[in-house]
């Protein structure tokens, strides 16, 4: 199974940031290939401790998800 992770991260009109992760995967029976279904799992929804650099939002990242 391929997992794929997207991330968003924004600041609210109040000026709080934010980081959401979501989980994406294609759910098939082996015997079922051309049956398949999209699914999405939010994973993980925090306000993101800092500012938007990438070495910042890898860091809150990581504190999600692992």
């Amino acid at each position: 199974m391929v997992i794929s992770l997207m991330f968003d991260a924004w600041t609210s009109k109040a000026y709080d940031p934010y980081l959401a992760i979501t989980a994406h995967y294609i759910n098939a029976l082996s015997d079922q290939l051309l049956e398949w279904e999209l699914k999405s799992k939010l994973l993980g929804f925090e306000e993101l401790q800092g500012s938007h650099t990438g070495a910042n939002v890898a860091v809150n990242f990581v504190s999600l998800v692992g």
